[in-house]
């Protein structure tokens, strides 16, 4: 039996908010949740932290159905990314490890 490697992130990644700026090094383990739907509505903030099984997303399908996403794992979200081109919508999240991510607070 072969297990398979987690992705790694290929280089540094920089993910600059209002408030804080995040940084990702190069080789950092991500997990993607790809969430495609007629709609998406991500209820979590990038850079707040997230527990094992606590709701991130809603999706809504064509037929009407509300499905509620939830985090496989505890850590932080680091990224959410929305394909503006894709029919139906497409929706991805990227969870880190909190010790992975180096946050830096902005200052007044």
């Amino acid at each position: 039996m072969v297990i398979e490697d987690k992705p790694r992130t290929t280089k540094d990644i920089l993910v600059l908010l209002e408030e804080k700026c995040m940084v990702l090094n190069k080789g950092t383990e991500l997990e993607a949740i790809e969430i495609i739907a007629s709609q998406v509505r991500v209820i979590v903030k990038e850079g707040e932290k997230i527990r094992k099984w606590q709701p991130i997303a809603y999706s809504l399908s064509k037929k009407g159905v509300l499905r509620k996403i939830k985090s496989h794992k505890d850590g932080i979200l680091f990224l959410s990314y929305w394909d503006p081109v894709s029919k139906p919508s497409k929706t991805i999240v990227f969870l880190t490890d909190e010790n992975q991510v180096k946050i830096y607070e902005r200052k007044q």
